[in-house]
């Protein structure tokens, strides 16, 4: 029984991680989202601010119209979802993953 708890464990450890490896590259594909979430749940964190003055962060906009135009509709959609802790804990650490990554 300890064996599979352990097991139970590792999953979701693993689980986790492929979580945050996913949501770091869907901001590092589109990061005017993250400006835009920040902005709309509203996450007035300083930790937020701090990443949000990265210049990866910088822009709210992609010069795409149509991308941005879907973008908004997504944040606009979305918004509540990302009100929940968890969820909010899961965008800053793939936030800070991010700027570690440019950073190197």
């Amino acid at each position: 029984m300890e064996r599979e708890e352990s097991v139970k464990g590792g999953n979701a450890t693993h689980g986790k991680e492929a979580s945050i490896e996913i949501m770091k590259q869907a901001l590092m594909l589109h990061p005017p989202v993250l400006r835009k979430l920040v902005a709309k749940v509203p996450l007035k964190d300083q930790t937020w601010t701090n990443i949000l003055k990265h210049s990866f962060f910088k822009s709210d906009e992609t010069k795409i119209p149509s991308l941005d135009h879907l973008i908004s509709i997504y944040v606009e959609r979305s918004y509540l979802v990302w009100r929940l802790p968890d969820l909010q804990k899961l965008l800053r650490d793939a936030a800070t993953l991010v700027i570690e990554t440019r950073q190197k």
